[in-house]
């Protein structure tokens, strides 16, 4: 039986930054496989995917291609090592699905000509003030 939980309405579409976030945030512990078929969920059993961040333990994080191009997150929760719940993460991979948007958001801001800064409020929660260039 799988408890796989697919996180539809997270689109990841820069795959290169999610590389290096995952190889960051794991201090090498996990990386991005990009293609891949399968990734590993309950007892191992191996799980069709399009991309997965292969993580320590028994369970990845297997990425779906949506239409649009961008990849929506499959994971098993039970058992599943937690690597990514720093930084105010909520669920196994909470971490990182926030990192991956705050630095998406600032790369955006930075090509429209704002620079960003993370301010942290209460209970952890991050926003981005933008500053436009003078």
């Amino acid at each position: 039986m799988s408890h796989n939980i697919t996180l539809s309405d997270v689109k990841l579409k820069d795959m290169n930054l999610l590389g290096n976030i995952v190889a960051s945030m794991s201090q090498g512990q996990a990386k991005l496989v990009n293609p891949a078929s399968n990734f590993r969920t309950y007892r191992g059993q191996p799980t069709g995917c399009d991309a997965k961040i292969e993580m320590p333990g028994k369970h990845d994080v297997g990425l779906k291609k949506n239409k649009d191009g961008s990849f929506s997150p499959v994971f098993d929760p039970y058992a599943m090592t937690p690597i990514f719940r720093a930084n105010g993460g909520t669920n196994m991979i909470g971490g990182l699905l926030r990192e991956y948007a705050l630095q998406e958001a600032e790369y955006e801001a930075a090509q429209r000509g704002f620079t960003a800064t993370r301010v942290e409020g209460a209970k952890g929660v991050i926003t981005l003030e933008l500053t436009a260039a003078s």
